[in-house]
């Protein structure tokens, strides 16, 4: 019982660091902090996840190689004890009971995953899933969910190559920047005097034009009876 309530807390601990991860991951996105090196510039949000799978890979050997093998070696002690005293005590066969209902033969999806993921022996022998290979289905499948975060988030726009960076894209910017200046005037030689513009002549404005009087209307003579 101490041993399979460390673990426990391992992976409860593992679980809020996780949860965790991936909502800095959303603070980073939203912040869009990155950094650049030469001319790739790479967010931030793009390398939480690699981080992510270095400390998984901790977890997993502290809990698999660490705790989990204590409490193996304290279940098996306790099944020799079981099996020494079970003629004076058939009911002390509690350890050798839960061995036997820990294993299980996954289906579906399950399989595919363990298939994949799971290197224990006694599931490539027997096709059943033990107390090792539930902690490799745990922790790698999480670690694959990283990975494919980290590809995603590179792929939308994480990992992008700047282009200012580029000396040819650099040089075409700066001549689409450059302001258009007239050319300067060609430098006179030392000693020729500089022509004084001559004034403009004044032209007096012309008379008005003189528009004789209209001829008089005579009305016509009457007609003759």
């Amino acid at each position: 019982m101490h041993f399979n309530e460390i673990g426990m807390r391992v992976r409860g601990l593992f679980v809020t660091i996780l949860v965790a991860l991936f909502a800095s991951i959303g603070f980073l996105l939203d912040k869009k902090l990155s950094l650049q090196i030469w001319r790739i510039n790479v967010q931030f949000a793009t390398v939480v996840p690699i981080f992510g799978i270095f400390g998984t890979m901790l977890f997993y050997l502290i809990d698999r190689y660490w705790f989990h093998r204590l409490l193996k070696g304290a279940v098996t002690h306790a099944i020799q004890i079981e099996k020494k005293y079970r003629s004076q005590l058939p009911e002390l066969s509690l350890s050798d009971e839960i061995g036997k209902e820990s294993s299980f033969k996954p289906t579906g999806i399950l399989w595919l995953v363990a298939t994949i993921l799971v290197g224990d022996e006694k599931f490539q022998k027997k096709g059943q899933l033990h107390s090792d290979g539930k902690l490799e289905i745990f922790y790698k499948s999480m670690m694959v969910v990283l990975a494919v975060t980290s590809v995603l988030l590179a792929v939308l726009g994480g990992v992008t190559l700047d282009k200012k960076g580029d000396p040819s894209f650099t040089k075409r910017e700066q001549l689409t920047k450059q302001p258009l200046t007239p050319p300067a005037p060609a430098a006179q030689p030392v000693g020729t005097p500089t022509p004084t513009p001559s004034p403009t002549p004044i032209t007096p404005p012309a008379p008005p034009a003189v528009v004789p009087p209209a001829a008089p209307v005579v009305p016509p003579a009457p007609p003759k009876n």
